[in-house]
């Protein structure tokens, strides 16, 4: 019986022991994740702040930058307006009849239609909208289709441009209204008798060519980027004209917001159907609109109201010599998105860790799953189609080209994906126009295009030959100026190509050395390709709708002078101004032009004569070369030779033309080929990588 009573008492103690046992290892596992928990959340909430605070200056950051970028593209277009407009009022032939017209004592009707006639040229050459002239003391004496009338005191507008004027300096005008019509711009510069200010030439100018330079940046959704005056008035068109004809800001037919829309705030999100009763006049100036045109350069990523109503994040500046506001701002709803996103993650997250150890099991297999995801996307990231990425050669403002080989062929390519910030419906109907475009070329001095495609994310690629060698640029810089007899060589393969492409209605627009490429093709050395037709215009009337928006493209050292104001300017003569300027720089191993800045540059294409070849080289170029390169430099279109074709039929005229032989060049790249073979990856990005888009900005 005693035995039995022992038993019993030992199995007793055993499942008390056992039971506290259990409750004290739960008691420790609830306590673990207790303290877990609350680490969690500390160190989350930490986190998030953290990362908050990082987002808002990355975001302040980026749209300071933007708002900087636009406005410096902006100034740029007004002082390449103000620089016409002086070399208009310099004009010898312009001059004397200018002079006559204000002195009316001097002058007869016959002095009158001769200045309209002249000044008329420019405007059916599409550089100005009418024209107007003033006198010294600042009367409207002539007026052709500028907007003014005669005898009438000018608006205030056109009269800070007179103002100017008197002070000796070229000034555009801001968006002003005219009693019929649409708002109008004028430029307007001295026409000056020795140090006498005797009139004011007054050129009209497109408020859609001022609009064009600030509704390029368009940021996602939302975004976008304008210009206000000292009234409080938008003088440049906004991305919201539907909303504003909604909002009753323009009237239902209107197809601009100049001069239509006061930037105030009207104290509620109109969209959302806020009714205020203060009229619009009364209303105050939006916090960015009043602070810019006190001056102030400033950026608020902590959210205001825009003249919509519509809670937005911006940044601010005033552009001083103009007086004007440039405003970019982007709605916060979508500028914040990411870190709404985020919290809601991290909600979720501690969500999934309070419904105990099944969730936090459930979270780790969601991690490994998206782990294993991330290794398939990462696999096949390294595939497009039928083509295996191997390694990345190069990466430019459009995209990035990696060495790839075709799975079957097993043919070295190269392989260029567009950024995805490219990928917007427009950009990828406009990149796969032109690579279909190029890739109906056949000629051999223009790299082959063999496909084209998407990733299973959308990201646009296409295929083209694989080239060793080196581009132009590099050549000159690592082996010095080159003979005339191998420059000729070089330029006349350069223009076969783009003969094929001016004939059937394409335009390269960014002919420069480092789109020039040289290497060995079929056992030939010294084989020229040309690359990059991602800036490519074409002629064709159904393609205008694809057009990229209309801002200057290309390069400014070899920019042809009727493209710095318009890419639409751009012609196959065009092409063959820039060939020149790469003549130039094989020749004399230095561009035609010298300058600190995109601006400084420009200005030289549009008004310097270039210094010959010889001259600058210092040594003998072949007399025939030299005169064909000054001739594609002739700033007037009508001056360059017509095609292709005729610059290399002027081209084989040359004395050395043919002296560059086969076994030359099979020399020179015995002698050279180990130091062109040692290229950094960074000097073959001339693959396709270096794309220009200027508002002005060179890459």
């Amino acid at each position: 019986m005693a035995t039995e009573e022992a038993i019993e008492q030992a199995l007793s103690g055993g499942s008390t022991r056992g039971e506290g046992t259990y409750r004290r290892r739960r008691g420790r596992v609830i306590g673990l994740f207790a303290l877990a928990l609350a680490i969690l959340v500390a160190i989350g909430g930490l986190g998030l702040s953290g990362l908050e605070a990082v987002m808002k200056d990355g975001l302040q950051g980026r749209i300071s930058a933007l708002r900087d970028a636009v406005a410096a593209g902006t100034m740029v277009w007004l002082e390449a307006q103000e620089h016409s407009a002086s070399i208009v009022a310099a004009a010898p032939a312009l001059h004397p009849l200018m002079v006559a017209v204000v002195r009316a004592e001097e002058s007869t009707p016959g002095d009158v239609e001769a200045l309209t006639t002249a000044l008329s040229t420019l405007d059916e050459g599409q550089l100005f909208e009418g024209s107007a002239l003033l006198a010294a003391d600042g009367r409207v004496v002539m007026n052709h289709g500028a907007g003014l009338e005669v005898g009438i005191e000018a608006p205030p507008e056109v009269r800070r441009v007179y103002e100017a004027a008197v002070n000796g300096e070229a000034r555009a005008s801001l968006p002003f209204g005219v009693p019929e019509g649409e708002p109008r711009m004028v430029v307007g510069a001295p026409v000056m008798e020795g140090d006498e200010l005797v009139a004011v030439i007054l050129l009209g100018l497109s408020t859609d060519d001022f609009s064009a330079t600030l509704l390029a940046a368009r940021a996602g959704e939302s975004g976008e980027t304008y210009a206000v005056n000292r009234d409080g008035k938008l003088i440049s068109d906004s991305r919201f004209l539907d909303g504003l004809r909604e909002l009753r800001f323009i009237g239902p037919n209107d197809e601009t917001a100049v001069l239509g829309v006061d930037v105030r705030d009207p104290g509620g999100d109109l969209e959302d159907g806020y009714a205020t009763g203060v009229l619009r006049a009364d209303q105050p100036l939006t916090r960015s609109a009043e602070r810019a045109l006190e001056g102030e350069t400033g950026v608020d990523v902590d959210g205001y109201r825009d003249y919509r109503g519509t809670t937005v994040v911006g940044a601010w500046m005033r552009a001083e010599r103009h007086g004007f506001a440039i405003i970019t701002e982007v709605d916060a709803v979508e500028a914040y998105r990411p870190l709404v996103v985020l919290r809601r993650m991290f909600g979720g997250l501690l969500l999934l860790v309070l419904l105990a150890a099944t969730a936090t099991f459930a979270v780790g297999m969601l991690l490994e799953r998206q782990r294993r995801r991330a290794g398939l996307a990462e696999k096949k990231a390294a595939r497009l189609g039928q083509y295996h990425l191997e390694e990345k050669l190069g990466e430019g403002g459009m995209g990035a080209v990696y060495r790839a080989r075709h799975a079957l062929l097993r043919r070295p390519t190269a392989v260029k994906l567009l950024h995805p910030t490219h990928n917007s419906a427009a950009n990828l109907e406009r990149f796969e126009r032109e690579v279909r475009r190029t890739a109906e070329l056949s000629h051999p001095n223009t790299i082959s295009i063999y496909d084209y495609g998407h990733t299973p994310d959308g990201v646009f690629y296409y295929a083209m030959e694989y080239l060793e060698g080196v581009d132009l640029e590099v050549l000159v810089e690592r082996f010095g100026p080159m003979p005339s007899s191998r420059v000729i060589h070089l330029i006349t393969q350069a223009a076969g190509a783009l003969a094929e492409a001016h004939s059937v209605g394409m335009v390269h627009r960014d002919i420069k050395p480092a789109n020039l490429f040289l290497c060995r093709r079929g056992g030939v050395p010294d084989t020229v390709k040309v690359l990059d037709f991602g800036l490519v215009k074409t002629s064709r009337a159904e393609d205008k709708s694809l057009t990229a928006d209309n801002v200057v493209m290309g390069t400014p050292a070899y920019l042809p002078p009727e493209m710095v104001t318009s890419a639409n300017a751009a012609t196959p003569v065009s092409d063959i101004y820039a060939l020149g300027a790469v003549a130039y720089y094989l020749v004399t191993g230095e561009p035609v032009f010298d300058g600190e800045t995109a601006m400084a540059l420009l200005m030289a294409h549009a008004s310097v004569e270039p210094v010959p070849p010889s001259e600058r080289l210092g040594a003998a170029v072949d007399a025939t070369l030299e005169e064909v390169i000054l001739a594609c430099l002739e700033k007037s279109p009508a001056h360059r030779p017509q095609s292709a074709q005729e610059l290399i039929e002027r081209l084989g005229a040359a004395e050395v033309a043919g002296q560059w032989t086969r076994a030359m060049a099979e020399d020179w790249w015995t002698r050279h080929q180990e130091s062109i073979s040692g290229l950094t990856d960074a000097d073959r990005e001339s693959v396709g990588t270096d794309e220009t888009v200027m508002r002005v900005d060179a890459e």
